[in-house]
């Protein structure tokens, strides 16, 4: 049998390859792959998601998406700036429908709490089929780095990505329509650690960074904005 991968493969893992593949540590995931796919006869230059039917959302009104959670404790934003940022965010009259797993049900409680506002939690209440079709009828998604962000991409909803300790360049939202906010000038980031004693990179994006980028991207500029 053919055995493909990147010379460059964690873990020792290239031993086992009868066929490597230079280079691809500085691509982004996607591209990465692409990589052996061509190796492998693939002519298609363009990247697409080809995805099973989706059932439209429950939820009969309109919405925007909340991923609190990571799976890293170093890749969560602090839920007390989530709570500000849906505060400055009321004015777009839109619901904010908060979605995680079970781990991440006290994150989404202390932000409900704190946002005082009237959101949908339904974190921990879904199914993989549910979490997707009520993704795919956001206006847009609000996230950390997480699993939902690439469900969201691969179903072309726009995505405002916060971003810490890992790097957007090889694990970002795939596709130019997609917004990552990050610190900048850290020379800490990305360290690409599962926990920090600090969060410098996390808590030095403000909630009113981020409004101010979802307040004037092309996406929510015909709403109006009446932050509190």
């Amino acid at each position: 049998p053919v055995r493909i991968g990147f010379s460059d493969a964690r873990e020792f893992s290239y031993i086992f390859y009868n066929r490597t593949i230079e280079g691809g540590r500085n691509l982004h995931a996607v591209d990465r792959n692409m990589k052996i796919g061509r190796l492998l006869g693939l002519s298609s230059r363009e990247v697409s998601f080809p995805l099973p039917h989706i059932k439209p959302s429950p939820i009969r009104k309109q919405y925007f998406v909340v991923v609190p959670g990571a799976r890293w404790p170093s890749k969560r934003w602090p839920a007390e700036y989530f709570a500000r940022l849906l505060r400055y965010l009321e004015g777009l009259e839109l619901t904010p429908v908060l979605l995680g797993g079970r781990d991440d049900m006290s994150i989404s409680e202390e932000i409900i709490k704190g946002s005082r506002m009237n959101c949908i939690d339904l974190t921990g209440k879904t199914d993989l089929k549910t979490l997707c079709s009520i993704i795919k009828g956001a206006e847009f998604m609000i996230t950390n780095d997480s699993g939902p962000m690439h469900i969201a991409t691969a179903m072309d909803v726009k995505v405002f990505a916060i971003f810490g300790p890992t790097d957007e360049r090889l694990t970002g939202p795939y596709g130019g329509k997609h917004v990552v906010i990050k610190a900048e000038g850290l020379q800490c980031r990305p360290c690409r650690r599962r926990t920090c004693p600090t969060m410098k990179c996390l808590e030095a994006v403000t909630p009113e960074e981020v409004y101010r980028v979802i307040a004037f991207d092309k996406t929510t500029q015909p709403r109006q904005f009446s932050g509190r």
